[in-house]
C-alpha cells in the first residue's frame, strides 16, 4: 500500500467524513454539523492553473482523507463558478461523479458507484492523458479498483505526477 501524498493546503480537515445515514449529523443542514454555517462560495477554476486555486487543493486533500461528500461539496462549488458546461466544467463534475461513487462503496452501494464511475471516467478520458495535475488514467484506475473491491486501499490523488 502506497502512502498517503502529503498535504496540499494547510486548511483543517473536518471533524468527520460524513456518510449518510452514519447517524452522523449533516455537515450544513444540522446544526452540530462540522460545516454548519460554512459557505464554499463559488469559483471560477481555471484548469491551467491548478496550483493557485486554494478550493481545488482542498478539494484534492479531502478526497484524499477520505472525505468524499466533503470534497463532492468542493468541487461543486468550483463547477457551478465555472459555469456547469466546457472543458473545465466536465472536469469537474467527472471529478464529483467518482467521490460520489467512493462515498458509495462506503455507504455498501457498489451498483451506484459503478453507474458513478462509468458516468464521470468519460469525461476524464476526454480530458486526456493529464488535466489540472491529475493523470487521469491513473485516477480511474485505482478508483475502478475501489469499486470493484479489488484495490487493497483507497484510491488518492497526487497532483503534478504525470
Amino acid at each position: 500500500m502506497s502512502p498517503r501524498p502529503a498535504r496540499y493546503t494547510r486548511k483543517p480537515l473536518p471533524a468527520y467524513a460524513y456518510t449518510p445515514g452514519s447517524g452522523r449529523p449533516h455537515p450544513v443542514r444540522d446544526p452540530r454539523g462540522h460545516s454548519y454555517g460554512v459557505e464554499t462560495p463559488q469559483e471560477r477554476f481555471d484548469p491551467e492553473h491548478w496550483r493557485d486555486s486554494e478550493t481545488y487543493l482542498y478539494a484534492i486533500d479531502l478526497f484524499n482523507g477520505g472525505f468524499w461528500w466533503e470534497a463532492h461539496e468542493a468541487l461543486e462549488a468550483l463547477w457551478l463558478g465555472s459555469g456547469r458546461t466546457g472543458p473545465a466544467a466536465d472536469f469537474l463534475r467527472a471529478l464529483i461523479q467518482l467521490a460520489a461513487a467512493c462515498l458509495k462503496v462506503r455507504s455498501g452501494n457498489r451498483a451506484s458507484a459503478r453507474r458513478l464511475l462509468e458516468r464521470g471516467r468519460p469525461a476524464l478520458e476526454k480530458a486526456g492523458r493529464e488535466f489540472a495535475g491529475i493523470a487521469t488514467a491513473t485516477l480511474t484506475s485505482a478508483i475502478a479498483g475501489y469499486v470493484e473491491g479489488s484495490a487493497a486501499a483507497e484510491p488518492v490523488i497526487r497532483l503534478g505526477d504525470c
